[in-house]
């Protein structure tokens, strides 16, 4: 996480996002929930060169990383769950989203960080699929194997917390939800099933109907899911590969 200063104010706020970031999906939620107005500038990164690459981007962000928050005064922020904080602590006028009340407040933060574990359990999968050549793919079995009981261990804990609360980290709506939210949704469109989690499921009806994830929903993702399903993906690995051993 770090802080620059950027040489030019403007009259509202930029975040610059790719579509379909689980990262700038969680700060375009926060943003729309608390009602701050701002400038989305889109980088394209499935062309070639990645529009984070170029050098107007990176003279912003050295990183080439979204999202990337510029303030009306030129201060630049990036990594998502920083930008969370940042909002919450310089946008004191808007709806705030962290309780004041301490239990609270304590699970809150600690949500929030939380739910970049079942990001880095889940992303082997996508390194599997998208990275690893076919003809090597069913070699990865055990690893696929222990990835999606880890899922599944990840996602009781997310049900656990719901039994006991409406949101994520207490009964209302806070930057916990902004920063779980997007993860799980995007599981979801990756193919992710969540019949053996009800209360999860249940929980990802409720916030999809809200106005802020309704207006930081990817641009152009169909309800159905995404062109390729990882999951489905991943478990015809497994069963190819016993197969191949019977």
């Amino acid at each position: 996480n770090y802080y620059q200063q950027a040489t030019l104010t403007t009259s509202k706020p930029t975040l610059y996002f790719v579509n379909g970031s689980i990262p700038s999906w969680r700060v375009m939620m926060a943003l729309y929930e608390k009602g701050i107005d701002f400038e989305g500038k889109r980088l394209k990164v499935m062309s070639t060169p990645k529009e984070t690459k170029s050098a107007e981007f990176l003279a912003i962000n050295p990183r080439g990383l979204t999202p990337t928050f510029v303030d009306t005064d030129g201060s630049i922020i990036a990594e998502s769950l920083a930008i969370l904080h940042y909002l919450e602590e310089y946008y004191p006028n808007t709806l705030p989203l962290v309780p004041v009340e301490k239990s609270e407040h304590i699970k809150v933060l600690q949500r929030i960080q939380e739910s970049q574990n079942l990001v880095d359990i889940y992303e082997p999968l996508e390194e599997i699929v998208f990275k690893t050549p076919k003809e090597e793919q069913l070699s990865h079995k055990d690893s696929i194997i222990k990835t999606l009981q880890l899922i599944d261990q990840e996602l009781a804990f997310w049900e656990m917390y719901l039994t006991k609360t409406t949101f994520i980290a207490c009964d209302h709506f806070t930057l916990a939800d902004c920063a779980f939210y997007p993860v799980i949704a995007y599981l979801i469109h990756r193919g992710l099933n969540l019949d053996k989690f009800p209360i999860l499921k249940n929980y990802i009806n409720t916030i999809k109907t809200k106005p802020a994830a309704i207006k930081s929903h990817p641009i152009d993702w169909a309800e159905k899911g995404g062109k390729i399903n990882i999951f489905r993906v991943v478990n015809n690995i497994v069963v190819n590969s016993n197969k191949e051993n019977e």
